[in-house]
């Protein structure tokens, strides 16, 4: 008995599951959709330097905190440090003021004191 009831699951299952699929209005054949996890991490092209000149400190750190963000949804990478991110996206930020430095701090490019 138990065995009359797979082979009928299986044959339900057949029978509805090996339908032909008919191509979208138009005539194309839709493509499946993206996965949920999105592509993986592009490399950071190297021939992409960003020169950040600002003669108002806000303004440079809010330039600075978008390419990070730009290097970061490009890389799928949050860089250890400023140095770090610098040396590795090409980014050449103006001189800090001084006494301070940049450091990151959650999703921007902060001055910090030394």
């Amino acid at each position: 008995m138990p065995r009359l009831i797979s082979c009928v699951w299986l044959a339900v299952a057949l029978a509805t599951g090996c339908k032909e699929h008919k191509p979208a209005a138009g005539g194309e054949v839709s493509a499946a959709p993206p996965s949920p996890r999105g592509p993986g991490p592009m490399p950071y092209a190297a021939s992409n330097t960003v020169i950040i000149d600002a003669a108002d400190p806000s303004v440079a750190l809010q330039q600075l905190s978008q390419e990070l963000r730009n290097y970061v949804v490009r890389t799928r990478s949050v860089p250890r440090s400023f140095e770090d991110w610098v040396g590795k996206s090409q980014v050449e930020a103006p001189p800090p003021p001084a006494g301070q430095k940049y450091a990151i701090q959650g999703q921007a490019v902060v001055l910090v004191k030394r």
